[in-house]
C-alpha cells in the first residue's frame, strides 16, 4: 500500500487549471521531491492534500484512506503533518511553549481548556526531549520572534514531528536560509526515521537532490517528468522548463 496516492487530480478556478489531471504515488518511507517553476501548482497540491482546498475532480488517498470527505483535523489524525513556506509560529511564545503546544495537540485531552498546560509535566518533558534531540534546547526559553530565521525553521520541523506523522509535507524548508542554516535543516531531514514518508517542495536544487529518492517535475499543474536525482540532473526538459541551464 502506498503512503500517498494521487489519482487524476484536477483543480480549476474558472478557466485557470491550477492542477491538471495529476497522478502519482509515494511509497511508504520514500523521500519524494517536487520541482517546478513558480505557478506550477506545487503548494496548491499540498493544500489539496491537507484539505485546505477541494479538488474539482480526482482522488487523494492517504495510507489507503480516501480523503475526499475528511477534514484537515481527521487527515492529521491519520498521520499527516506539514510545514509551510512562511513561518507560522506564535511570535511571543517561547520555543518550549511552542513545542509543548505541538505535543499537547496529539493528546486526547488537547481541548482541556480548564487546566494550564504547565499542569501536564509529561508534555513539558516530551517537548524538552524534542528540542534536545534536534539541537535547539538551548533556545527553550527564547521567544520565537527572537530566534534566528534558521532556528525558527528548525522549531517548525520539531513541532511538525511532535505528533509522530507518518507522511510529512515540507514546503520549502530551506527558503530564506543561509548556507549554514540550510545545512542544519538538511541534516535534520536526513535524520528523519524511514517510518516517516517525506514529500518535499524545495528550490534549493542541490539540497533537494541530496535528499531525494525520486523527483517529480511539474509545470502548469501537470507532471512533466519523474525519475531519480541522477535522471533529473541529466534531463534536458528539466533544464529548459525550470533551471534555464544544464544541472551538470
Amino acid at each position: 500500500m502506498s503512503a500517498l496516492s494521487v489519482e487524476n487530480l484536477t483543480l480549476s478556478y474558472g478557466a485557470l487549471c491550477a492542477i491538471d489531471s495529476l497522478s502519482f504515488e509515494v511509497a511508504d518511507g520514500e523521500r519524494l521531491v517536487i520541482f517546478g517553476p513558480n505557478g506550477a501548482g506545487k503548494t496548491t497540491l499540498f493544500n489539496v492534500i491537507t484539505g485546505l482546498l477541494a479538488p474539482s475532480s480526482g482522488a487523494v488517498r492517504l495510507f489507503g484512506n480516501d480523503l475526499a470527505q475528511l477534514s484537515t483535523r481527521k487527515r492529521v489524525a491519520l498521520g499527516l503533518g506539514r510545514t509551510f513556506q512562511i513561518t507560522t509560529l506564535f511570535p511571543r511564545m517561547t520555543a518550549l511553549e511552542s513545542a509543548m503546544l505541538a505535543v499537547q495537540a496529539g493528546e486526547r485531552w488537547c481541548f482541556a481548556m480548564h487546566r494550564s498546560i504547565e499542569s501536564f509535566p509529561k508534555v513539558r518533558r516530551r517537548a524538552l526531549e524534542l528540542l534536545d534531540d534536534w539541537g535547539i534546547v538551548g533556545k527553550a526559553d527564547v521567544q520565537t520572534q527572537l530566534l534566528s530565521y534558521g532556528e525558527q525553521r528548525q522549531l517548525e520541523l520539531v513541532m511538525a514531528l511532535a505528533r509522530g506523522p507518518r507522511l510529512l509535507l515540507l514546503d520549502e524548508p530551506a527558503a530564506g536560509l543561509s548556507a549554514a542554516e540550510t545545512a542544519t535543516v538538511e541534516s535534520m531531514i536526513k535524520r528523519f526515521s524511514r517510518e516517516i514518508t517525506v514529500l518535499l517542495i524545495e528550490h534549493d536544487v542541490d539540497m533537494a537532490l541530496r535528499l531525494a529518492d525520486r523527483v517529480l517535475v511539474m509545470q502548469q499543474g501537470r507532471l512533466v517528468v519523474s525519475g531519480s536525482p541522477e535522471e533529473i540532473r541529466s534531463d534536458s526538459r528539466v533544464a529548459q522548463i525550470y533551471f534555464g541551464e544544464d544541472l551538470v
